[in-house]
């Protein structure tokens, strides 16, 4: 997992685990990293198709914002995308 500082919040992704339980804990890693150098600034996620890891973070407070639609042309390609990708980078890498 990576995170990374922004304007309006800090960014978490991508995030690459085993299953949702991994892909949380790395998120909270990532989220302690970010309070100490964000203070208490946002995060913000750009979660996958990952029900089970959706259910996590709104278990523990995240809370869905804005749906994003990806788009391709002229074909769909692979970009972060699989079972084991919890998280994008954001809009910026696809």
């Amino acid at each position: 997992g990576f995170s990374r500082p922004g304007r309006m919040s800090g960014a978490i992704g991508p995030v690459v685990a085993s299953d949702a339980l991994s892909a949380w804990r790395i998120v909270e890693g990532l989220m302690a990293d970010r309070r100490r150098a964000d203070g208490e600034k946002p995060v913000a996620l750009a979660v996958l198709n990952q029900p089970e890891f959706k259910t996590i973070l709104l278990a523990r407070g995240f809370q869905l914002r804005r749906s994003n639609l990806r788009m391709f042309f002229p074909e769909p390609r692979a970009v972060l995308s699989g079972p084991a990708v919890f998280a994008a980078t954001g809009l910026g890498m696809g």
